[in-house]
């Protein structure tokens, strides 16, 4: 897989950063301490609209609000006295939920649910930008890249009826199916041969926002964040095989056409940023000492 970013504008933000970090004098180090919750933004996910009919259309689940959370530490130095860069280090849980789809069949509710769980460890590479730093309260913008390591998922399709249920979970190394009653026959056995997640994302985060004064070794930021990947972590070739039988693709079921085969799967999170920000480096003696 392949990135691809515009040369000559990093080139002239490098060439921004490195001519500012000469023409001031060091601002210091700071720390800070984040917790970020999030609207989280997944994937689409089709059903059929008659699953008894072979040539029935296919239509994409509602998503439903889906709650995400980031929480975490980044250190930070600043070049200047409003310019700076960051390094985080945050636990991410983020997915997607559907609303429900009912289907009526053979005068039966049969009911669908459908959800996504993915929690990252995410690294992130900011450049930071604040305004008179020395007021009681400023705004700050802040823009760059993540990298972000699946430390867990868990991926659960539920089908309810009158005459039963049918639960088919996928979270690390497992695949179980579970049913009641006479709604599907039992699913045998699956076993995973390759993950449907793939294990690393990418992409950027953006923030803006205000950050108010407490001392001059404390602030506190508040604002909006937004987190969008570059890429897709659906991993479409996932193979699972039955009762240690044939193999299948796990993003087709029992639907050799199924579109959910050739749909991405990419990230996004919208939330509201609450940090407290600390100076761990003062000025040299003998400035003024200007806190962030």
């Amino acid at each position: 897989m392949k990135f691809f970013f515009p040369k000559k504008s990093l080139l002239s933000v490098v060439a921004f950063l490195l001519i500012s970090a000469a023409a001031y004098p060091q601002k210091g180090m700071t720390l800070e301490l984040r917790a970020q919750p999030s609207m989280s933004i997944g994937g689409e996910y089709k059903v059929l609209v008659d699953p008894t009919l072979s040539n029935s259309k296919w239509v994409a689940m509602q998503d439903t609000f889906t709650l995400g959370v980031n929480l975490g530490v980044a250190f930070g130095y600043n070049f200047t006295d409003k310019l700076g860069v960051s390094l985080g280090l945050f636990y991410s849980s983020q997915g997607q939920k559907y609303k429900d789809y009912t289907w009526v069949i053979s005068n039966e509710l049969i009911t669908l649910h459908r959800s996504v769980s993915l929690d990252y460890l995410k690294i992130p590479l900011q450049f930071n930008f604040v305004s008179e730093y020395n007021q009681s309260y400023t705004y700050y913008l802040s823009a760059g890249i993540y990298a972000g390591f699946l430390v867990n998922y868990i991926d659960e399709l539920k089908l309810t009826g009158r005459d039963g249920s049918a639960t088919l979970i996928a979270t690390g190394d497992k695949y179980s199916v579970t049913t009641t009653g006479n709604l599907i026959a039992n699913g045998g056995n699956p076993t995973l041969i390759s993950h449907p997640y793939y294990t690393t994302d990418f992409g950027a985060v953006a923030e803006v926002g205000l950050q108010f004064r407490l001392s001059d070794k404390v602030s506190l930021p508040i604002g909006v964040s937004y987190q969008f990947g570059f890429v897709n972590v659906k991993n479409k070739d996932s193979k699972f095989t039955q009762n240690a039988g044939t193999s299948y693709l796990y993003w087709q079921n029992s639907y050799n056409n199924s579109p959910n085969a050739t749909i991405d799967y990419r990230n996004y999170l919208l939330g509201i940023k609450i940090g407290l920000k600390f100076n761990l480096l003062l000025m040299p003696s003998g400035e003024k000492d200007k806190t962030h």
